[in-house]
């Protein structure tokens, strides 16, 4: 339908899908076989919604390689833009009451690929080590129930589950934590994707500790802005938050470098000169 309007008023088709329902639904939440109609269905939906648009946007480039081998996609057609985050919103900010204890904060949707169980593994490893280190996670979704089991099942008390938060009390949540957790999944996109909760931890100057991947990669360096694990090995995490936990110099040194780049290049204004020279380079838009 957007197709058929755009012939008649000569308006072109950007089309922003953050990812493939396809990618989502059948690869990364295994709703359903790979050999389904589901699935088929999924795939032709993605590929008519690329193959109809004039100009497709990306969050990373692993992301912009996934689409135009997947979908036979010309490289010109798409153009990376980053999610980036609500800089009045997220922003540093003092809390009116800071957690006693050591605070390691997930927040997000419980999807496989935010990796929970290595982080329930990991507050496991650090029970032992460091009992001052508690770990809240913040949010609901497909792998909520099983993380609980075995949240339970490994009798973790240094573990505490809540709810889905409206996102403007996230703010309060995130500065009220020592360190922020970005995705631990061993999916296939977990390797494409930076999700908001990144950016957003490091708009309010917290440390971030995530996978290593491609996509982290295009925009971060480990030990300089962010704090990256190889894989998502639960052993590596809890290092990483020990490592964190006690070098303060370290902790704020990433949180500081992380909270001035992604002011820089990945608040709402510098996400907006990006678009607008994508637009100008692909539809040579001019001012006046």
């Amino acid at each position: 339908m957007v197709k058929i309007l755009s012939l008649f008023s000569s308006k072109k088709i950007i089309f922003d899908p953050l990812a493939g329902r396809f990618e989502t639904k059948i690869i990364d939440w295994k709703r359903n076989p790979l050999n389904s109609w589901q699935a088929r269905l999924n795939f032709k939906i993605d590929y008519w919604a690329f193959k109809l648009s004039d100009l497709i946007l990306a969050d990373t480039q692993a992301h912009k390689d996934y689409f135009c081998k997947k979908y036979g996609l010309p490289s010109k057609k798409v153009e990376v833009l980053p999610v980036g985050f609500d800089d009045d919103l997220f922003r540093p900010s003092a809390v009116a009451e800071k957690e006693n204890r050591f605070t390691v904060l997930f927040f997000g949707s419980f999807l496989p690929l935010h990796g929970v169980n290595c982080i329930l593994e990991a507050a496991n490893i650090i029970s032992g080590k460091e009992p001052s280190v508690q770990f809240k996670l913040v949010g609901s979704g497909q792998t909520l129930l099983p993380a609980k089991d075995l949240a339970s099942k490994l009798g973790l008390s240094n573990v505490t589950f809540e709810g889905w938060l409206p996102m403007n009390e996230l703010p309060n949540r995130i500065a009220s934590s020592d360190i922020c957790l970005g995705i631990f999944g061993r999916t296939e996109k977990a390797r494409r994707v930076v999700p908001h909760k990144i950016f957003q931890a490091m708009g309010m100057r917290k440390p971030v500790i995530t996978g290593l991947t491609p996509a982290v990669e295009e925009f971060f360096s480990h030990r300089e802005n962010i704090f990256l694990i190889q894989e998502s090995d639960p052993d590596l995490l809890a290092q990483a938050i020990l490592e964190l936990k006690r070098d303060e110099d370290l902790r704020e040194e990433i949180a500081e470098r992380g909270y001035k780049l992604v002011s820089q290049k990945f608040s709402p204004e510098a996400i907006g000169r990006i678009l607008i020279k994508i637009l100008e380079k692909n539809f040579i838009i001019r001012g006046g």
